[in-house]
Parts: structure tokens; sequence; C-alpha cells
């Protein structure tokens, strides 16, 4: 039962960060120029201007195997305005991905207890 209480404030945690970043960030376009391979994991390199400036960055929080975007798809991403070099890609799973995952093993394991409390009596 408390592992499923920590899970779902971890959860909530999870969406609140989320929830601040993209209310604090600029949607910019970018493109993907680069996979870079970490580990077994893949990057996108992503290129894009803002306020006049190129950059080239690694996004954050997106790896996959195999690369989830090839080179020159055109992306959405959120941009913090104070630290240009910091991105995210927008989509759904970055955005939403983590909370409602750590959100159902939350309940999961509420029910999985709830069970094992049954059983024991």
């Amino acid at each position: 039962m408390l592992v499923s209480v920590l899970l779902g404030y971890v959860a909530y945690q999870e969406y609140q960060r989320e929830t601040k970043l993209t209310a604090s960030s600029i949607e910019v376009d970018a493109e993907v120029v680069d996979n870079i391979r970490s580990g077994k994991m893949y990057s996108p390199i992503l290129a894009y201007t803002f306020k006049e400036v190129n950059y080239k960055e690694q996004a954050n929080n997106t790896a996959s195997d195999p690369p989830m975007y090839s080179v020159g798809d055109h992306v959405t991403v959120y941009l913090n305005s104070n630290n240009p070099s910091e991105v995210e890609i927008k989509s759904f799973m970055n955005q939403m991905g983590k909370p409602l995952l750590l959100l159902f093993f939350s309940i999961l394991c509420f029910f999985a207890s709830i069970r094992l409390f049954q059983m024991k009596n």
C-alpha cells in the first residue's frame, strides 16, 4: 500500500514538473540533424534558431533503440528561454508518458496490496 502511495506522489511531482516546463518554455521548430549513440540508445541532435542564433543540441529525455526520429524530421521543441541549449521534443510520451506510467503502477500496486490483504484474512 505504501509503495502505491509513493508511486502516486512521484507521478504527481513528475506531472507538476512537466506542467511547469511547458508553461515556462517557448515552442520552436527544429530539425533532426543526427542521432548519436549513448550506450545502447540513440538520442536526436536538433538544429534550431532562437533569437537569430543557431543551435545544435541533443534533446533532453528522448532516447530509444532504434532511433525514434530520422535525420531530416521536423519536430516542435520546448525551449528554455533562459538557457536555449535546453530543449525537449514536444510529444505526448515526453510530456505525459512518465507520469501516466507511474500512476498506472501506483494503481496496480494498490490493487495488488488489497488482494494480498484479502488473502491473509
